[in-house]
């Protein structure tokens, strides 16, 4: 028995802001401005999903936790 063609491919390398994909309908290449934290990909029925989580961009330094009201 021959090994099945994956349905969709994921390439992208922890760190790197570039992100590649591709599935039956073809290839797309996305650049985010932050490295996403994660990747994840997969076909649900005849459409190819994707799921990016984008990085946060960092806490400015100062207290953390709620804001506190001005007149408090």
């Amino acid at each position: 028995m021959a090994a099945a063609e994956p349905d969709v491919v994921v390439a992208w390398t922890w760190a790197t802001s570039m992100v590649r994909w591709s599935g039956p309908a073809g290839t797309v290449e996305k650049s985010y401005e932050l490295p996403p934290e994660s990747v994840m990909a997969w076909r649900e029925y005849d459409k190819t999903m994707v799921l990016v989580v984008e990085a946060k961009p960092p806490r400015d330094a100062g207290p953390k936790g709620p804001p506190r009201s001005p007149t408090a």
